[in-house]
């Protein structure tokens, strides 16, 4: 008995023992390892899309494991009458790219809209440009909507995890939605230990525990308020512009010729026409942050007015000794035969009017240890050209195929040596184009002292208009910067090396390799 109960005692004794040790155990299984991924891509969207369906493309990155981070939920591109007031231009370079990867077929099975010239007019002058290819049946760019280019990349990568594991695709590719980065730790050197490592929690389900993932590479396509770029201490320098640009879809007559886009410079902005079809296109009009919320406000019909009033307003005519000048030498370019009167806006699409800021802002390098910026990420300009997302997806164009490079050399996936090469290769392409961009914006952009806004009464402003019209250095200014426009509208070789740059994302001296 006394036996028993010695026995039955250290049973108890060591139970709660046990049960301690199985809770530690337990404890520790519930901490997963970080999952590993050669490549993880922070942001999804076009250009983040873009750069996995590209990256799928190459022999070598086929065979390596990527992870697509997407903040938003999986959505199904849904063909409506109405287009949304989201679009972009895409030029031909990145058409060929869509073709290239597999994406351009779902675009064309739905809709797009090519753009084979672009007219261009401003308030300050008579001073107009036609721009077109050097063979007129090329297309400078088509228009597609956002989301049906988000579908169409999407699709080439859901094509790639589905083929995962297999012969022709032997490394594997994910995608998470609903992904919210918590943390981000980086590495200092490109240490082959030392890895980026990420928290990611799915929004779909926030009970369940963070899950831990290390990358050999992390590419940030999270957009201009990139948190890949902040963590990895990349240096940026930028500004803002004091305007805004208001979007909408517009509704146009019948005789509309679809295939032409249309520019004005305004007195306090550009306003663009971006055709979508028959009859519907759509506008980009930048001006002030104080006009823009006051058009905001205004009901559908009052904007309208205001917008047609902005694009068909006389051109002002410069007065004094210049402007007489440049006039005469006006005299002697040719006279274009081409009509520079822009359609007429019907209506505006309900709920389509929505506006942003404008901002520059550039990377000073497009990489970091173990880190690659694309798209906006890496830099944001003005959409005065419509550049912006095209040099996004050349940058993930660049970066795959230097990725590629570096495997085929046996080198890591992050050598520094090939992500210097990427950074160089992008900067030669976006530096030239970003800073022609702000060229334009200084060159059209509102000014109270030379006469194109009004400045507050009374203000240092207003005295320092008063002396410049005085002295005719407003008027100098505009019929100049006039003279300017018609002489690139004169030279075939000039419109030529601006219509090309515009569509191969490169601005490329002519006859200089």
């Amino acid at each position: 008995m006394l036996a028993q109960l010695t026995t039955s005692m250290n049973f108890v004794a060591k139970k709660p023992l046990e049960q301690c040790m199985m809770r530690f155990i337990r404890s520790l299984s519930a901490v997963s390892p970080s999952k590993h991924y050669d490549v993880v891509v922070v942001g999804g969207g076009m250009v983040g899309f873009g750069f996995a369906a590209m990256a799928a493309a190459h022999p070598f990155l086929r065979s390596k494991r990527f992870l697509l981070l997407e903040s938003g939920s999986k959505t199904q591109y849904k063909k409506e009458p109405n287009l949304r007031n989201r679009v972009v231009a895409l030029t031909p370079i990145s058409r060929r790219l869509f073709e290239d990867v597999g994406a351009w077929k779902t675009i064309e099975d739905n809709r797009f809209q090519p753009v084979k010239r672009m007219k261009i007019y401003e308030v300050g002058s008579n001073a107009k440009l036609l721009l077109e290819r050097v063979n007129p049946d090329d297309d400078m760019g088509c228009i597609v909507e956002n989301d049906l280019i988000i579908s169409a990349l999407e699709a080439v990568v859901d094509k790639a995890v589905k083929q995962s594991g297999t012969e022709a695709y032997p490394g594997s590719m994910e995608v998470m939605h609903n992904a919210v980065v918590e943390d981000i730790q980086l590495p200092k050197s490109y240490d082959a230990v030392d890895m980026p490592r990420l928290l990611v929690r799915d929004r779909a389900s926030p009970s369940d525990a963070a899950i831990p993932i290390e990358a050999s590479l992390l590419v940030g396509a999270d957009g201009f308020r990139s948190k890949v770029r902040n963590v990895s201490g990349i240096h940026t320098v930028g500004w803002e512009h004091d305007q805004m640009a208001i979007v909408a879809n517009l509704n146009l007559p019948d005789d509309y010729d679809p295939t032409i886009a249309w520019q004005r410079f305004t007195d306090t902005g550009p306003i663009a026409l971006l055709p979508l079809g028959p009859k519907k296109c759509s506008t980009t009009w930048s001006t002030t942050k104080a006009e823009a919320k006051r058009l905001m406000n205004l009901d559908d019909k009052t904007f309208v007015n205001e917008l047609n009033r902005s694009l068909n307003e006389p051109a002002h005519r410069p007065s004094g000794l210049v402007p007489s000048i440049v006039a005469a030498v006006k005299l002697a370019l040719p006279k274009s035969s081409q009509s520079f009167t822009p359609p007429k806006i019907l209506g505006v699409d309900s709920n389509t009017r929505a506006c942003f800021p404008l901002l520059f802002r550039h990377s000073s390098f497009y990489h970091a240890p173990r880190v690659a910026l694309v798209g906006d990420a890496a830099h944001r300009i003005l959409p005065l050209s419509g550049q912006g997302v095209n040099m996004g997806f050349g940058d993930a164009a660049s970066l795959a195929k230097h990725l590629n490079e570096a495997l085929s050399e046996g080198a890591d996936i992050a050598s520094p040596r090939f992500l210097r090469a990427y950074t160089s290769d992008r900067q030669r392409s976006v530096v030239p184009m970003a800073a022609f961009v702000e060229f334009l914006q200084a060159l059209y952009s509102p000014d109270a002292t030379l006469g194109t806004l009004e400045p507050p009464s009374g203000s240092v402003l207003a005295r320092l208009r008063l002396l410049s019209s005085t002295l005719g250095l407003s008027d100098a200014v505009l019929s100049i910067r006039g003279l300017g426009l018609d002489l690139v509208d004169s030279s075939h070789l000039v419109k030529k090396f601006f219509v090309e740059a515009a569509c191969n994302g490169r601005v490329q001296v002519p006859f200089v390799k």
